[in-house]
């Protein structure tokens, strides 16, 4: 008993300084483990030592900080580091050389000296005068090895330090639209200006019908004048600049870019053609033909082509011929290989295993089997490969000279008298054929225009050709358009072509193709002359007609349009790209040297460049030489209706308080000129309706009257207005009769309230 009772005690004891402990614990502040920064490892940058073969791209020297410690005056290795101490705001540069550590307080800007230090693409040295620290750049390895934005941005500010050379506009500042810098009639009239001497040939041609007027002459001579053959002297890249380094070697600088070459970047002056942007009716059609006819291709040597005869005096247009359904000479078919059974039959000597398998699995596997033991059939190319898809062998068919394809004379418009016989893939591996034709594309509405044009003011022999593309058409054998003059398209026709006139295989076929593409002819000759009508179409480079624009060769090409400018400057880019007037198709160009110093005020680069390739002509410029009949109004006052007054005044306010309320939105000082178009035409919307609402009721979208209801008579306008006021009405005595009832009510509640 004695020791059940200590036992006891000691439990309870053990117990007792257990809880004591854990009520001691429980106020014992946990202490959390410091958690360690890491502490930003330091970069280092390699230093490239100059040596004597850097010494002919010595750049020059640039001060980047001052110390009291003195450079090495011999080192083989270095490396750089770059501390900031946000304490007293410095930035320290740290060059550890092999045998002592510079202290440099940085004083120029700290990303350019982190950029020059990791681009690796400089050598340096150092220098010290009196406590400045000075770097001597050098260029490391020329032409560039590499060449990335980051390189470009250090290569400019250097260069800007050094030799004193950047880019006279500012890019930070914000780009305005055109319309406000400039009006387009400004535009033009500062371009004129700078217009040179034109030709002295006379544009008027013997067969011209028209007696062409003064302006016109201006403008016929000044086209022939650019097709002229340029100059064919070399010229440094409009982009770079001549640098002579200190060791005479002479370096090229992109200021844009900040590119360095040591080789001169060449280009040539501006390629003939240009831009014809007479205004809207002063004749751009004749200009066009007085030019074909004044300055044709005279010293082009036809071979192989038998010319037609000229016995005709009047233009003769010929067109495409329809493609219809071609016969040929009957063949026995090929007999056609059965791949697959219509029947499949369980073979004699199987076997019914434990396997349960339907009869129908069990032949599909034993015909699996034969099929993987027998050979593999070869796959005969076949000796036709025509575009038509047809493999048979007829007495029209003719074999290429280049590659011994066999096709359709007729499937391809091929004749004998075209010379020997060449496939449209070989074509286009060949050089192109010279024509002395020129090549018009207008739009699909205006392509009988010309040809009226052409009849009405062309005289004598003059061959013509509308190519309508190969979409329901014969083809065009390529030889055959170099007898005509002119050759008329279409847009549509450019468009639908493009896919043709690639080289190759778009698509990796599984088995060689059984027909051959057509081709497009007028992408494989270079022509005299090619001229698009209505030139606004190809503004944008990368749609397919602009695309397809610039596939065709032409010694000339031209733009023709009413309207070069749509929106904006930026719109003549598309045409620039067009004309092929390089280096300044180059986008890049463009924008540095035009559009950039254009949209911030420097103009004049702008204005003699467009001189050199675009004419312009207004009407206000030569209303004298047009003879434009004195102009006669005669008004005639006409008065609404009762009903026709009613409608127009509910418009009336309904237009007037929408008006107001989005000029509210406007600032006006602006003028209506220097708005963009979206603006404007948002302004001008209500007023766009009540002119609308002026010639007849049905024109304008009434928010006065919503009727399901066709409303085109008077008597149903007047009906509708009556039942328009009719709900109105019935509306506004709902709502009186509600208000009565409820001051009733506010009336009953006072006289005896809860």
């Amino acid at each position: 008993t004695y020791l059940s009772y200590c036992n006891l005690f000691y439990s309870c004891l053990l117990v007792k300084n257990v809880l004591k402990a854990r009520v001691a614990m429980d106020y014992i502040p946990k202490v959390r483990p410091k958690i360690r920064k890491k502490r930003k490892k330091e970069h280092f940058y390699k230093i490239i030592k100059a040596k004597n073969s850097n010494e002919i791209y010595y750049l020059g020297e640039i001060w980047f900080g001052k110390t009291n410690n003195i450079f090495p005056s011999t080192w083989g290795t270095c490396r750089a580091s770059i501390t900031s101490n946000d304490e007293d705001d410095t930035d320290k540069l740290f060059l550890n050389f092999d045998s002592c550590v510079v202290v440099i307080t940085i004083t120029t800007q700290m990303e350019f000296l982190k950029g020059i230090l990791s681009v690796n693409v400089f050598s340096m040295d150092f220098k010290l005068c009196d406590e400045n620290a000075f770097v001597l750049l050098y260029l490391n390895k020329m032409p560039l090895q590499k060449f990335y934005p980051k390189i470009g941005s250090v290569m400019k500010t250097v260069f800007s330090l050094i030799f004193d050379i950047s880019c006279d506009y500012n890019e930070i500042q914000t780009i305005k639209s055109s319309s406000v810098i400039e009006s387009f009639n400004e535009l033009y009239k500062n371009v004129n200006r700078y217009h040179g001497e034109l030709s002295q040939v006379d544009p008027q041609h013997e067969k011209l019908k028209p007696t062409l007027r003064r302006y016109q002459r201006n403008a016929v001579q000044w086209m022939i004048q650019r097709e002229q053959k340029p100059s064919e002297d070399e010229m440094l890249h409009p982009l770079y600049e001549e640098i002579t380094l200190k060791s005479g070697v002479k370096i090229y600088f992109d200021k844009y870019t900040g590119y360095i070459d040591v080789s001169k970047p060449m280009t040539t002056s501006l390629r003939t053609g240009g831009i014809l942007a007479d205004e809207m009716g002063l004749g751009k059609t004749v200009e066009v033909l007085a030019c074909m006819l004044s300055h044709p291709h005279e010293h082009l040597k036809l071979r192989d082509i038998k010319a037609f005869k000229r016995d005709t005096t009047w233009p003769v247009i010929t067109k495409q011929t329809r493609k219809r359904e071609l016969k040929f000479d009957k063949v026995e078919k090929t007999p056609e290989l059965n791949v697959f059974p219509k029947k499949l039959k369980i073979p004699e000597d199987w076997v019914k295993g434990s396997s349960k398998k339907s009869s129908l699995r069990i032949a599909l596997d034993s015909w699996y089997l034969s099929q993987l033991n027998t050979t593999p059939r070869e796959i005969e190319i076949p000796k036709v490969q025509c575009i038509c898809g047809s493999t048979d062998e007829t007495t029209d068919c003719v074999e290429c000279v280049d590659c011994s394809k066999i096709q359709h004379g007729k499937c391809l418009g091929y004749r004998s008298k075209n010379g020997p016989y060449i496939c449209p893939q070989c074509w286009m591996i060949r050089p192109p054929l010279e024509s002395g034709a020129t090549l018009i594309v207008t739009p699909y509405s205006l392509k009988q225009q010309w040809c009226d044009e052409i009849i009405k003011h062309v005289d004598g022999a003059f061959k013509v050709f509308l190519y309508e593309g190969v979409q329901n058409r014969i083809p065009v054998y390529p030889t055959i358009l170099l007898q005509y003059d002119l050759v008329i398209t279409t847009y549509t026709v450019l468009q639908n072509e493009l896919r043709l006139s690639e080289n190759g295989q778009a698509v990796s076929l599984r088995r060689p193709r059984k027909y051959s593409l057509p081709g497009s002819p007028i992408t494989l000759i270079n022509w005299w002359r090619l001229c698009l009508d209505e030139a606004q179409t190809v503004e944008t480079p990368r749609c397919m007609v602009s695309e397809m624009a610039r596939r065709i060769h032409a010694c000339h090409r031209w733009a023709v349009t009413g309207t070069p400018i749509s929106k904006d400057i930026s719109d003549l880019y598309g045409l620039v790209d067009y004309l092929h007037f390089a280096p300044y198709s180059d986008f890049d160009t463009w924008n540095n040297l035009y559009y950039k110093p254009y949209i911030n005020g420097r103009k004049e680069s702008m204005h003699k460049f467009l001189s050199k390739i675009l004419w312009r002509t207004a009407k206000s410029d030569v209303i004298n030489q047009i003879n434009i009949p004195q102009q006669t109004i005669v008004v005639h006052w006409l008065d609404f209706s009762d009903v026709e007054t009613f409608f127009y005044e509910r418009e009336h306010n309904l237009c007037s308080k929408e008006f107001l309320h989005r000029l509210r939105e406007m600032n006006l000082d602006m003028l209506l000129y220097s708005l963009n178009k979206s603006c404007f035409k948002k302004l001008i919307q209500p007023l766009l309706a009540l002119r609308q609402a002026c010639c007849h009721h049905q024109a304008v979208k009434s928010k006065y009257i919503a009727t399901r209801k066709k409303v085109d008579s008077m008597e149903d306008l007047l009906n509708a207005l009556i039942g328009k006021n009719i709900s109105e009405n019935e509306e506004y005595l709902r709502i009186i009769i509600s208000s009565l009832n409820g001051l009733a009510g506010v009336y009953l509640l006072l006289q005896n309230p809860i």
